[in-house]
């Protein structure tokens, strides 16, 4: 798995994941801003400070000529900040305070995926898409039976066929981004799919935890997916892709779900929604990836409540379909994985 961190100091990102949604004057933006000035960092310190000073007057010329990386300028909101002053300026300064304040609260880091085809040797238990799943030893491979019913269509589908492979993720690869500050230090979890497109269309899902405690093992695909009649060659094993991180900062999107009544006037027609689209779209989150909100690659918000973030959005091929799973947020830091919900599917995707 390749990740370019933005965080290129030891111990810096858990620094930035405290700082990203506070821009208090004396609040944990200001701490991490300290804390680089004391790793010899005066010039990023200096630029911390400016996004402190920029949000709390409203005033976008501090936020000119900074130092370090544009990645780096990303994840301390330095976009988000430029257009949102920009943009307040054509509405009311107290309701733009209060609108400042309400929005960027609600910043979260996240990891946007691509994915390429990949002839390197992947170790055991290693974070990847397709190929070959490592399994714990006594952990069958899963099938129908044990999958998601979210199609409700149990009933009419081979619950003895095996499900597709779709890729495993390790929480140790994660462990240098921001996002990987309130993920578990250890274990993984993988996701098996099952496309049936005969008859009805649908994709369920197996979402599977595992822990570093248990040994792993590579296993060659059952012969039910190498010859599969069901999904018409969909379930078919697929070469192994590496996985290709980008980090990058999240906002809920209240122009529809349940986060339309917590941040208002940002839906169609509204006056807010050409500015809050704008902000979303800064946010380079990308369909695929891991943390931060849930947000629909078609159709509405499939955010289960506002306290819903996503563990993984997902292709089911490396051409087409899209799985989204959902978990409440107070879960991932202790690594609790059993509420775990598939939310969204985009079959045509």
């Amino acid at each position: 798995m390749k990740t370019d961190a933005v965080c290129k100091l030891p111990g810096e990102a858990e620094w930035l994941h405290r700082a990203i949604a506070d821009f208090s004057p004396d609040g944990a933006r200001a701490q991490y801003a300290d804390w680089l000035a004391k790793q010899g960092d005066y010039r990023r310190a200096k630029d911390v400070r400016k996004t402190v000073g920029a949000f709390q007057k409203l005033d976008v010329k501090p936020l000119r000529r900074l130092s370090g990386s544009s990645d780096w300028h990303r994840m301390i909101a330095v976009p988000l900040l430029k257009n949102f002053i920009k943009r307040a300026a054509n509405f009311d300064r107290d309701s733009m305070i209060e609108f400042r304040d309400l929005l960027f609260s609600t910043l979260k880091p996240g990891l946007s995926l691509s994915y390429s085809p990949s002839d390197a040797a992947v170790p055991i238990g290693s974070s990847r898409l397709w190929g070959l799943p490592d399994l714990p030893e006594n952990e069958e491979w899963p099938t129908i039976r044990s999958a998601s019913n979210w199609n409700n269509a149990h009933e009419d589908l081979p619950l003895d066929q095996h499900c597709a492979f779709l890729g495993q993720f390790s929480f140790s690869d994660f462990e240098g981004t921001v996002l990987g500050q309130e993920l578990p230090k250890v274990g993984g979890f993988s996701i098996f799919t099952i496309t049936e497109v005969h008859e009805f269309g649908i994709v369920e899902t197996v979402f599977r935890p595992w822990s570093n405690q248990v040994a792993l093992t590579r296993r060659e695909p059952p012969p039910d997916l190498v010859d599969d009649k069901l999904g018409d060659g969909a379930n078919a094993p697929h070469a192994v892709h590496e996985v290709i991180l980008k980090e990058v900062l999240s906002l809920p999107d209240a122009t529809d779900g349940p986060f339309k009544s917590v941040i208002p006037n940002c839906s169609w027609g509204e006056p807010y929604y050409d500015f809050y689209s704008e902000l979303l779209e800064l946010c380079e989150e990308g369909m695929l990836g891991f943390g931060g909100y849930l947000r629909g690659t078609s159709g509405g918000d499939p955010s289960l409540d506002v306290n819903a973030i996503r563990i993984a959005v997902l292709r089911t091929d490396p051409d087409a379909g899209i799985v989204h799973f959902s978990i409440p947020a107070e879960d991932l830091p202790t690594g609790r994985l059993d509420r775990v919900e598939y939310v969204w599917s985009d079959w045509d995707s």
